[in-house]
């Protein structure tokens, strides 16, 4: 990622806003990972069935989920977007199921 451009200054402002307001939101957590609209999309409805059926899930899984959205992502970074959704997930009040069947 180039240094100045205008998405890195505008995700540095709103990483920095976020961090000193205590502030966890999904949506940074796609803009930080560069997903694009369709994948944001997938990982959502891959969410909400979860999330409707109650269906048990284990976290490779969703490993599994990232990186066939996006196959260049490694297992440690999977991981790390995992743990941001999770804590995001939780200040918006969204997926509670989904984030009780990930609890550490």
């Amino acid at each position: 990622m180039e240094v100045f451009t205008e998405k890195v200054l505008l995700l540095e402002v709103l990483n920095t806003v976020c961090d000193k307001l205590n502030i966890q939101s999904s949506a940074l957590v796609f803009l930080n990972r560069s997903y694009s609209d369709s994948d944001i999309q997938t990982l959502y409805s891959f969410f909400a069935e979860i999330e409707i059926k109650k269906e048990p899930i284990k976290v490779d899984r969703i490993v599994s989920k990232i990186q066939q959205i996006n196959p260049k992502t490694s297992d440690q970074a999977a991981l790390e977007t995992i743990r941001e959704l999770k804590a995001a997930f939780k200040d918006e009040k969204r997926f509670p199921w989904l984030i009780k069947q990930i609890d550490d």
